[in-house]
Order: structure tokens, then C-alpha cells, then sequence
């Protein structure tokens, strides 16, 4: 019977340990090798490899790490500023990446939350998505913050078997097409590699692009309503009331966006409410920037809803100088002075 359960036990574990070198394989090569999903590998190797120590972390969506331009915060501050923006993300996924960078990194002085029309945006979809493959096996943090919100769905599994989330035609086709090289899709041209030799400096990449007239004008003509998830207001004040109690200050940001393209969320000021009743409650400075001179000006932008490099660059330095200079004292470290809304 004992040789019975050792045999049975070798002929389980060796697959078992074969599966499990495959999926470090081909998560390293996901890592490391395929830039997919516009590089949000960098921000997530960076966190996982304790390369943060930010006095001021920015949070948010595509409008995020497209606006904040960090290396004038940095040079302007004399701080060290990272950009966490999450491409296609709401405040969930947000959440999440602020929860796994705090646990491999010093947490930052100063949050910049950036809100925008997508914050709250629903989405059925239960988690993790592909982005989070590589990084996800055994990683009980991620599964229990999904679990929380009730966003893991029937991908439970996917957390703890070796090689199973993998499985999928998605990837198989992926890892072919790309064994080696970056992979950035329709961005080949625009996303040249720094001299660091990646996408994203400190988290930030300027849209070096210009206005597509054709295009935008066609969306210009366009209407409708984002489809608000009110569960995700809780996920939000769950976020700002952990970072009060960690003593770290919020400052929350609605980035510009073009002015004559606000119009076409129905609901926008649903949204914008939503974000300044959250200010009034939890007494924190927000800052809307819809009725700035920068979103009046069509050459600061390369859609309705993204600023371009130029455009990332004058509002950059219109959050410093008007946003953080007033409340904060800027030595070699951020020291938050006295605020009174």
C-alpha cells in the first residue's frame, strides 16, 4: 500500500513540477520579452522588484500616465515622482496596483488620484485579465482583493494550478508570434524604446502625436452615457480612507480633457459629482480642470480625451506650480505642511 501511494505520489508530482517550470517560463517571457498591452509589465516588474521609493505617486487610467509629465515633478520638486496610470483600468484595478506597490515599496507622502469618466466605469468582466498572468501564480494578495469585491468569478483555480490560466488559444498565439521581441501593436511607431531602453519613463510616456482631424470629428458628432458602477464608489473610498489613515495626502485631479468634446458623455456631471462629494466627505482638495484654458486648445491634444506631449507638459507644470507648490514645502523631501479646505 506505502509503495502504492509513493508511486501514485511521484506520478502526480512529476507533471505537477514540469507544469510549474513552464509556467515560470512563460511568465518571464511575458515579463521580460512581450510588451503587450501598451508595457504595463515595466510598472509591474518595477514594483515587484522594490525599484520605487516615490515621495509622489500618481494614480489613475490612460489619462493618467499620459498627463503627468514625472520628470518635471521631479526636477521641479527636487522629489522623486512615479506614475502608476494603468491603461483601460477603473478605480478597482487602481486599487490593486497601489495595494501591491505599498507591499514591495515605501509608501509615498503625496497621492495624486486622477479621475476621469472611466473611474466608475462598470465592468462585468471577472479578474484577473491576461495583464495580470505573469505575475499572478500563488499570489494570494491579488486573489483576495478581487475576492473582496466580489471580481474573481470562476478563475479561482487560475491562482494556485501551475499552467492552467495559460491554456488559452490568446496566449499560444501570442508566445509564437512574439518569442522574443517587443510586442506593441498598432503602436510600433510611436512607442520607440528610451534610452533607458524602455516605453515609459518613472511611469510617464509623452504622446509625441497631433490631432487627427477625420477622426475626432467623426466622435465629436458622437453620444452616449458611461455606465456608472456604483459598487467601485465604495472600492474608491475604500482607497482614500486608507491612505488618509496612513497619514498620506490626496490630492484628486479631473486632467483636462477638450472642450468641445465634453459634451458627448451624457452623464459626465453624474461622474464629476460622484468624484467632489467624495472631496466633501473625506475633506480632500479637488481639482477640476474641464474650464481650463488648456482644454480650450485643440493643439495641446491628440483625441477629445488625451493630451499630447506639449499639452502633458503645460498642464505638468500647472499642477506643480499651482496645485502643489501652495500646499506643500519642498526641501529633499516632501514635508505636508497645514491644508485647510
Amino acid at each position: 500500500m506505502k509503495n502504492f501511494i509513493l508511486k501514485t505520489s511521484l506520478f502526480l508530482m512529476i507533471p505537477a513540477f514540469i507544469a510549474f517550470l513552464m509556467d515560470v517560463a512563460i511568465s518571464n517571457q511575458l515579463k521580460y520579452y512581450i510588451k503587450d498591452f501598451l508595457c504595463e509589465n515595466e510598472i509591474w516588474n518595477d514594483i515587484y522588484s522594490s525599484n520605487i521609493n516615490a515621495n509622489i505617486a500618481i494614480l489613475g487610467a490612460s489619462r493618467a500616465w499620459v498627463h503627468f509629465d514625472t520628470k518635471i515633478f521631479n526636477d521641479s520638486l527636487n522629489v522623486y515622482c512615479y506614475n502608476f496610470g494603468e491603461d483601460g483600468s477603473n478605480i478597482l484595478l487602481q486599487y490593486l496596483r497601489f495595494k501591491e506597490y505599498t507591499t514591495f515599496n515605501p509608501s509615498p507622502k503625496i497621492v495624486i488620484l486622477s479621475v476621469d469618466l472611466w473611474t466608475l466605469k462598470n465592468n462585468d468582466n471577472k479578474y484577473p485579465t491576461s495583464s495580470f498572468f505573469p505575475y499572478m501564480f500563488w499570489n494570494t494578495r491579488i486573489f483576495e482583493v478581487l475576492k473582496r469585491f466580489d471580481k474573481v468569478g470562476s478563475n479561482k483555480l487560475d491562482f494556485f494550478i501551475p499552467m492552467l490560466r495559460y491554456l488559452n488559444i490568446n496566449t499560444i498565439k501570442l508566445l509564437i508570434k512574439h518569442p522574443k521581441i517587443p510586442y506593441w501593436g498598432a503602436f510600433d511607431k510611436t512607442f520607440e524604446l528610451n534610452h533607458e531602453g524602455k516605453l515609459r519613463a518613472n511611469g510617464y510616456r509623452g504622446m509625441d502625436l497631433l490631432w487627427d482631424t477625420t477622426k475626432e470629428m467623426s466622435i465629436l458628432k458622437m453620444s452616449y452615457e458611461v455606465d456608472i458602477d456604483y459598487r467601485l464608489i465604495y472600492v474608491m473610498e475604500t482607497l482614500l480612507k486608507e491612505l488618509i489613515k496612513n497619514n498620506i495626502e490626496v490630492i484628486m485631479v479631473y486632467t483636462p480633457e477638450y472642450r468641445e468634446g465634453q459634451c458627448i458623455t451624457k452623464n459626465r456631471n453624474e461622474n464629476i459629482t460622484i468624484f467632489e462629494n467624495a472631496s466633501r466627505k473625506f475633506n480632500i482638495p479637488f481639482y477640476n480642470y474641464s474650464d481650463s484654458i488648456i482644454s480650450e486648445k485643440k493643439e495641446l491634444f491628440y483625441n477629445v480625451q488625451h493630451l499630447n506631449k506639449n499639452g502633458a507638459e503645460v498642464f505638468t507644470k500647472s499642477v506643480v506650480t499651482s496645485i502643489i507648490y501652495p500646499h506643500y514645502l519642498v526641501s529633499k523631501q516632501v514635508i505636508v505642511s497645514s491644508y485647510k479646505k
